[in-house]
């Protein structure tokens, strides 16, 4: 799912839109290494090894992202990561444990960390503040658990004012952004998270722990998407199933959450 941060920052970057092609083979060699990256299909990722951007969105392929990454470089990944949260710590009241964005990497590390690999650390509210953002014309905002406090009589002693944490995109950027998510409920990867007469933005994403540990299953997204009320990241640590799938897995409890906030 951080490959909707790389989006955004590609986006700013004034060099690509979602038509530019990319490169998309079935394995993509980082940088300076041996090590081959490959597509958690082991295909291509379009015909002749090209894709569009939004189609590399919409099928969640590793290595034009990771080739995207390098090309936009470790400072441009850093800066709108941290526009959207990233490497802050969060307090909503209860102290909210601090998203990160990898120390210094190298290109081969940055490719990885393009796609959410390598040092990558996010929370599940970190990804949702990431689609709200995209969904809030480009706006971050401030989490908080808490909207109002009541005395025993039910009298209102506090209310929590939203708050801006950071403008992460432009208004513009943030609807083509989230017209490519929609592309990935529609048309790609997270077909189990559409809803009939909703039109609901998304990203699948299934992120490695390492250690021998089973990956975990994530899906980001809002809805409605031109004006939304509600956005949702679910993870699934642990699934207890051979295949761990953000759309098999993840998309489905998503679509319930959204399902009842817009009831």
């Amino acid at each position: 799912t951080f490959k909707l941060v790389t989006t955004a920052a590609a986006l700013a970057s004034g060099q690509y839109t979602p038509d530019s092609i990319l490169p998309g083979p079935r394995a993509y060699t980082l940088p300076n290494t041996t090590t081959k990256l490959r597509n958690w299909n082991g295909k291509a990722c379009g015909a002749n090894d090209q894709v569009t951007l939004r189609d590399a969105l919409a099928l969640s392929c590793n290595t034009a992202f990771a080739w995207l990454g390098v090309q936009l470089g470790d400072d441009a990944l850093r800066a709108q990561a941290q526009k959207m949260g990233f490497d802050t710590a969060f307090e909503i009241p209860l102290r909210a444990a601090r998203s990160l964005y990898p120390e210094s990497p190298d290109v081969p590390q940055t490719a990885l960390t393009a796609i959410g690999q390598y040092d990558v650390r996010a929370t599940a509210m970190q990804m949702a503040m990431v689609g709200a953002a995209i969904g809030n014309g480009g706006v971050t905002m401030k989490p908080y658990l808490v909207q109002e406090v009541r005395g025993q009589d039910l009298a209102i002693l506090k209310t929590t004012q939203p708050e801006v944490f950071a403008t992460a995109m432009t208004a513009a950027d943030a609807a083509t952004e989230t017209e490519m998510m929609v592309n990935v409920v529609e048309n790609g990867t997270g077909s189990n998270a559409r809803i009939p007469g909703v039109r609901v933005a998304g990203k699948t994403g299934t992120a490695q722990t390492g250690n021998d540990r089973p990956s975990v299953a994530w899906f980001v997204s809002f809805a409605p998407a031109k004006n939304p009320t509600v956005a949702v990241a679910v993870m699934i640590e642990d699934a207890g199933v051979a295949e761990i799938s953000g759309n098999a897995l993840a998309a489905p409890i998503a679509k319930s959450v959204m399902k009842a906030v817009l009831r």
